[in-house]
């Protein structure tokens, strides 16, 4: 009787142990299934950051693109309005030495 108390036992110890290590395998083949789940979810907002990034640094370059032109355009129109201006104060040097001139006479 004492044998076979030692064998159930035994036998109910290698048992436990094997239910044991099969438990704990599909506790981490589900741990690595979540996990492999969420690597996917998390590479998938990683795509959607980068082509959000892209785009705002599109967005961003065109901005500076058109800040660029515009700030060319008043460059050109203030040369033209220099250019005027000068044209204008040659104008006024003439007109006051012709007024000088009539004033001397």
């Amino acid at each position: 009787m004492a044998t076979l108390g030692d064998a159930i036992s035994a036998w109910g110890k290698i048992a436990f142990t094997v239910i044991l290590i099969i438990g704990y395998g599909f506790l981490t083949y589900y741990q690595i299934k979540g996990n492999s789940q969420g690597i996917s979810e998390l590479k998938l907002m990683i795509e959607e950051l980068r082509t959000f990034d892209q785009r705002e640094i599109e967005i961003i370059s065109n901005r500076s693109n058109k800040r660029y032109e515009r700030i060319e355009f008043q460059i050109e129109d203030l040369k033209s309005k220099i250019k005027q201006n000068s044209q204008e104060d040659i104008e006024t040097i003439k007109e006051l030495y012709y007024l000088k001139g009539q004033l001397n006479k």
